[in-house]
């Protein structure tokens, strides 16, 4: 096939396909279409067809995990946060390697989530700032709002609120590194998670 415009549409043709193949749990078969449909984009693809791109590669990623290359996946994942333009993209990266803790290293792992959390957007100290002060006052942060009259209302009222997709992934994130930290025997960072994470569920909503 030599015309670019039927390779796009083949490309595109292979997303579906490695999406409806990975939606089955048939990840091998979806790890084979988007090989494909990545063969199948022209150099210049980054540029002219953004979204197809990074959805290829970002389901290669995901397949390759599914399938126990991890060590394939982790290189492929990493490769593919220098492509990635948005925080949120940057963000669905992290959260793969992150979600990797029976492969890869748990600091790795807890790393790999605290910058996923900064892509969302939340301000995120390093693993290194996190002790037992720190972990006191996220604790009195928290207690301040579940102890503000208002706040049982305003949950309420948030169960109509439309979550935005970086604080819905967030969300996962701190579910995830709440147990990483406790695997890695990080009691400081495990209480900071817990406590951040409920702070954030209540400020933005389930």
């Amino acid at each position: 096939i030599t015309d670019e415009s039927e390779k796009h549409q083949l490309a595109q043709l292979n997303l579906h396909a490695a999406l409806q193949a990975k939606n089955a749990s048939v990840w091998d078969a979806a790890l084979g279409y988007a090989y494909i449909g990545i063969e199948l984009l022209s150099e210049s693809s980054w540029e002219s067809d953004y979204a197809l791109s990074f959805q290829l590669h970002l389901l290669q990623v995901e397949c390759e995990f599914l399938v126990s290359n991890h060590e394939q996946g982790k290189i492929l994942a990493e490769a593919l946060l220098y492509k990635a333009e948005t925080p949120l993209e940057k963000a669905q990266i992290c959260f793969l390697l992150a979600s990797q803790q029976a492969s890869l290293e748990l600091i790795y792992c807890i790393q790999q989530g605290l910058a996923g959390l900064a892509y969302c957007g939340q301000k995120i100290p390093k693993i290194t700032q996190v002790d037992a002060s720190l972990v006191e006052q996220e604790y009195q942060s928290l207690q301040t709002l579940l102890k503000q009259q208002s706040w049982q209302q305003q949950a309420k009222l948030s169960l109509d609120k439309v979550v935005p997709a970086n604080i819905s992934l967030a969300y996962r994130f701190y579910a995830q590194l709440a147990g990483t930290s406790q695997m890695a025997g990080k009691q400081d960072l495990y209480f900071y998670i817990v406590y951040k994470g409920l702070r954030t569920a209540l400020e933005n909503g389930p």
